[in-house]
């Protein structure tokens, strides 16, 4: 059968990569002989970097944000009128022939932080896929809430009530699915990153002590827009964070960046860690160091096995780490991290609020062995979830799904 994958705008973004890596396990795991097509903003990148894949890689019309039919869009929103807009693979999608349309991006079937803002165009691309003869199918995804806007979750749950099925990664949204009456177009699965196993993990001989000799920290400055926090105030509470935590423990600090854009946008945790590391006094910065851009989701697994600790803004950084049996805290500012935590860890003791980092007790609230026997024995488990994904595949044998 032929699969195409949307939703994401490249690899830049390890955790994208990851669950395009993921994506193509289970996909091949049900189906050997898949015929698989991804599309990207950024082919010639995403080519080099998923070589291995086996994959076709197709490009995606880039559309400036300062394009006229966007700008007008924009304006008329602010005067409450909305102007619908398709996804931009509308012909692909038919004259290609695609028995699957995966929509693969995670968590953008959620509201801005304005609460105004929707996937309106996915959504409309969905409905034209499914019109079509295509089984559209949301993907991997953490999926709202939208109850701040219930306009919005009322076109939301008419849409997800058309498509073909979908696979949600955490517990969160599978819970707010059921509320809203989509248990049945449902199945709960871990996210597709899950999939990617780290050719070695660590080991609990690897620890020597219960006090983190090296710690990964992952931030974001795409947190900054759900905290409220300007960019000047982020870097000074995080330049207070890493000297937190060399006071508390001894140990040397990796900054971990997880999404690495070409253009150097806002969305760069590369330029963010690099202007935090900048920031640092020279007493500090000495047991700093700081990752270098475009290492990807595989050559940063490596480094991450080298820790004792991860905290990580990134889901998928998280993940990344958790999946080779590091011990991980997430650091949450969507209800993403939560879900995720609970998944994994059954808790979320291993959870904290972004906006009180600077309180939280990790002296206190971590214990390396512990967490590293839970992951050994839990990512295991997750693994499979992951791979449960392509039961939706059976359902459409002739047969209505019937999911959660």
């Amino acid at each position: 059968m032929k699969y195409l994958l949307i939703g994401i705008n490249g690899v830049y973004n390890y955790g994208c990569e990851a669950i395009v890596r993921g994506s193509v396990n289970i996909l091949r795991a049900f189906d050997p002989q898949a015929e698989i097509t991804y599309a990207t903003l950024s082919p010639d990148y995403d080519r080099k970097m998923l070589a291995d894949c086996g994959l076709e890689i197709i490009p995606r019309r880039f559309i400036s944000r300062f394009s006229f039919p966007r700008l007008a869009r924009r304006l008329a929103a602010c005067l409450g009128i909305e102007i619908p807009v398709m996804f931009d693979l509308k012909e692909t999608a038919t004259e290609k022939k695609y028995d699957y349309v995966l929509s693969i991006g995670g968590d953008i079937y959620t509201l801005s932080p304005d609460n105004k803002e929707y996937p309106s165009a996915l959504m409309l691309f969905g409905d034209y896929c499914e019109k079509n003869g295509r089984h559209y199918i949301l993907w991997g995804a953490s999926v709202g809430p939208f109850s701040a806007n219930p306009g919005v979750e009322k076109k939301v749950k008419e849409h997800l009530l058309r498509i073909s099925g979908i696979t949600s990664r955490e517990k969160k949204s599978t819970e707010y699915l059921k509320s809203i009456g989509l248990g049945g177009r449902l199945l709960e699965c871990a996210d597709p990153a899950f999939t990617v196993a780290a050719e070695i993990t660590k080991e609990t001989g690897s620890f020597s002590g219960a006090i983190p000799e090296k710690i990964a920290l992952n931030l974001s400055p795409l947190s900054l827009c759900y905290t409220g926090q300007g960019r000047k105030n982020g870097i000074a509470e995080h330049r207070v964070l890493v000297g937190k935590l060399l006071e508390m423990f001894p140990c040397e600090i990796i900054l971990v960046p997880h999404v690495c854009p070409p253009d150097e946008g806002i969305d760069d945790d590369y330029s963010y860690l690099n202007e935090l590391y900048c920031s640092l006094p020279e007493t500090l910065r000495s047991r700093v160091r700081l990752l270098p851009r475009g290492l990807g989701f595989i050559a940063t697994k490596t480094e991450l096995i080298k820790c004792d600790l991860c905290i990580a803004a990134r889901m998928h950084c998280a993940i990344n780490a958790m999946t080779a049996y590091v011990p991980t805290v997430l650091l949450s500012y969507s209800s993403k991290a939560s879900g995720m935590a609970e998944y994994v860890y059954g808790s979320r003791k291993y959870v904290c609020a972004l906006e009180n980092v600077l309180n939280y007790d990790f002296s206190g609230n971590i214990n390396l062995s512990e967490q590293h026997c839970l992951l050994k024995a839990r990512i295991p488990a997750v693994t499979r979830a992951a791979y449960s994904a392509m039961k939706i595949f059976k359902a459409h044998g002739g047969k209505e799904f019937s999911g959660c």
